[in-house]
Parts: C-alpha cells; structure tokens; sequence
C-alpha cells in the first residue's frame, strides 16, 4: 500500500505515517491505517510466518537457537515500536508544520524506541514522536539520547517537578530564600527557613537525593544563584500571573500597593536545555492541592494575596480570559 493510497486520513496522520514508514518499513502503513481488531490479527499473522508461535520450534543447533532468539528479539522490538507509535497516534494535534522530519533524527529515534518496553515511557516516547512530526526540531538529537537513558522512576521524578517550572526553563531553588518583596526600598525574605522550602518539594513528592538526581543526569543545571523576578504593572493593585499550568494558573496580588509599585524575587534553579524540550511533553497536574497552602501562607505573611485562575469564557466579555479567584490557605 503506498502512501498516496490512504485516502480519507488527516493530514497529521498521513505525515505520522510517512515518519514511521521510513523508520520502521512497509509494516507501519497498515498497521496505522487500520483499526486496531484487525492490526492485531496483521499482527499474530506476522508472527506465525515467522516461526514465532510453533512451540516446537528445533533447537538441537546452535544456529536453531540463534535463529529463534533473533526472531524472538526483533518480535518483542516490533511490539514496542507498535506501542510506542500507537501512543505517538493519541497526541496528534489537527495541524501539523509542513516541514519534514531530518532522516537521521528518524533512524536515531526507531533504533532508540525499539528497546523500550516499559509501558510509562512507551508514552514518553510516543510523544517525542508526535511532537517532533508535528514540529520539526523541537526535539534534538541529545534530547533523543539522554531519554534513552532514563528509567521510568527517574522521568516520574522529572515530570512531578515539571508542574513547578516557571516558563518552562526553571524551578524553584530548595536551598534558597523561597521569596525576596520589595517594597518601598524595604526587602523580605518570604520562606526563608531551608527547611520550609525542602517541605514544600517533599509535599510535592520531590525529595533532596531527587533533586541532586535530577542535575546529576542532566536536566538541572548545576549553576545555582539565579532569580526570576515579577515587578507589578501600570496598576500596582492588579494581579500579576507568575505561574501557568495547561489552562490554570497562580497570580499574586498585593493587599497593601503603593504608587511606587513592588516586585518579588524568587530563586531558582535553570533546567537545562534538554530538559526545556522534553518539560513541553508532560502533562500538568491541577494547581489547587494541599501543599501548594504551605506557599500561599508565605506569600500571605508579607501582604500578599495568592489567587487561581482559570482560562475560560466570560461571559459579560463574550470571551476567553483569565478569571481569578482567591486561595483560602486554610482550606481542607
């Protein structure tokens, strides 16, 4: 079946297609096009041609054995490239970039995937596909080499800190001052017990050890002593959003402004470059659970207010905008 033969797909599909045919072979085409009954009869019809399901099987040679272990190796790489482009199928957005993915990048990813068989990161792996055939280039080379290397606990770890990276390029930093305000010329320190912000990352389910993992593999800079800073706009009493999650996101508002305006400091720690791509593949968990209470009390502490907001349609505008409603701290 050629390409130009799969009429009545989109054309994310198509293009996912094309990738996979040129990565895994002729196979992949009628494996994506048809409905998943019939792939897997394809499927067990593959493998009975290939010797795969006679019990029987003659041992009594050395070449026997490496024929059978061959056939078996390349059965069990066959059934996680089918995984994995299954789950690459799930996460096709409606449109994709017209631009083609690099031949290399095709064949570095296939020979990678074809080893991975732990279901979590089957998942991973899929939507590195479905990303980069959507868009060229937003996965490297590097990115595909250092995820060959994680274990599905260590890309657990990765994704739970993800829900607190700050514009997708860091986090917040464990050993520093959680918040310095400045206000008239005057600074706080907000959190700024160690211990405090280690019992933030712990309720977060993001031990020390973790975290020293994490830069250890790659995906923390080692460089420490970075900051992001949010300074409050035109209208000093106005809501400054300084965190988003997916269509949620966390703003800061100050109970007490004054004409000369204030700003917060937070550090932080820089993911690496790597880590940026692969941060945009996780999904993000809601904002509103209970650790998150143990940052708005600090931020509550010095005047500020700490709200949810939630991207969705107002009415009175008859459009989408951030609508914002206080966190109760004291919440249960």
């Amino acid at each position: 079946m050629d390409i130009k033969d799969a009429a009545g797909l989109s054309e994310p599909l198509r293009k996912l297609i094309e990738v996979c045919a040129e990565g895994i072979g002729a196979i992949a085409r009628p494996w994506l096009i048809r409905r998943d009954a019939k792939a897997l009869v394809d499927a067990q019809a593959t493998l009975e041609k290939a010797n795969l399901l006679v019990a029987s099987a003659d041992l009594a040679t050395t070449g026997s054995q490496i024929a059978v272990r061959v056939e078996y190796r390349e059965a069990k790489r066959h059934r996680n490239l089918c995984a994995v482009v299954s789950e690459a199928k799930k996460t096709m957005p409606n449109e994709v970039s017209e631009q083609s993915v690099d031949s290399d990048w095709i064949a570095r990813f296939f020979s990678y995937a074809e080893d991975v068989s732990n279901e979590e990161m089957q998942r991973l792996w899929g939507r590195l596909l479905s990303g980069e055939v959507s868009r060229p280039g937003s996965f490297s080379m590097r990115a595909l080499e250092l995820t060959r290397s994680l274990s599905s606990e260590e890309a657990s770890i990765f994704h739970v800190l993800c829900n607190y990276s700050l514009g997708g390029d860091c986090v917040f930093s464990m050993d520093e001052p959680l918040v310095n305000f400045k206000r008239k010329s005057t600074e706080f320190a907000i959190g700024s017990k160690e211990d405090e912000w280690e019992d933030f990352y712990v309720g977060a389910g993001i031990t020390r050890p973790q975290f020293t993992l994490l830069e250890e593999i790659g995906l923390l800079s080692s460089a420490w002593g970075t900051v992001r800073t949010w300074k409050s706009g035109p209208d000093p009493a106005a809501t400054v959003l300084v965190w988003r999650r997916g269509d949620q996101c966390l703003g800061i508002r100050n109970e007490s402004p004054t004409e000369d305006g204030w700003s917060f400091t937070v550090p932080t720690i820089e993911l690496t470059h790597i880590a940026r791509q692969l941060n945009s593949v996780f999904d993000r968990s809601p904002f509103h659970d209970s650790h998150l209470r143990q940052l708005v009390k600090s931020f509550e502490r010095h005047g500020l207010k700490c709200q949810l907001g939630t991207f969705r349609l107002n009415p009175d505008a008859g459009e989408k905008q951030w609508l914002m409603t206080d966190i109760d701290a004291n919440a249960k």
